[in-house]
């Protein structure tokens, strides 16, 4: 997705009813900000944020516990 939150993004999403966005260190405040516009475009979908250390394709351990963490939460609403 890079650092644009785009429409089309939005109208595909609308597909799901969890969605986590977890975007590099280096996207900086835009993890919180797309959080923050999805719950808003998609009040029936439940919305989660995760902060990675690292970018996702280096699979830094820290970032796998935390991606984990928070699909346990998806389960755990249910």
């Amino acid at each position: 997705m890079g650092t644009a939150l785009l429409s089309t993004h939005v109208e595909q999403l609308h597909a799901y009813t969890k969605i986590l966005v977890a975007l590099d260190p280096d996207a900086g405040k835009k993890t919180l900000q797309f959080t923050q516009e999805l719950r808003g475009q998609l009040p029936h979908n439940k919305v989660f944020a995760a902060r990675l250390k690292d970018d996702l394709k280096y699979r830094c351990k820290r970032d796998m516990i935390l991606m984990k963490e928070k699909i346990q939460e998806f389960v755990e609403q249910q």
